[in-house]
């Protein structure tokens, strides 16, 4: 959970979108799509994606739908 709030730190112009769609409590479409765009070019993406790979490959004994085949 903390690596996820550091990448939101660190990440303003992505944070301001979200913080402002949550703020207006109807989130439309248009809106939706616009963060979603942000999202997907921005390097929090990969970020994202490391820490749920990290995540994954550390717990992955406990997570058997998760193993690699050959390791159980």
């Amino acid at each position: 959970m903390d690596c996820s709030i550091e990448i939101l730190k660190n990440s303003g112009s992505i944070r301001k979108q979200i913080e402002e769609a949550l703020n207006e409590t109807n989130i439309n479409n248009e809106k939706r799509k616009e963060i979603v765009n942000l999202y997907n070019e921005s390097d929090v993406k990969e970020k994202v994606e490391q820490m749920v790979d990290s995540w994954l490959s550390f717990n992955n004994n406990h997570l058997p739908m998760f193993a690699r085949p050959g390791t159980i």
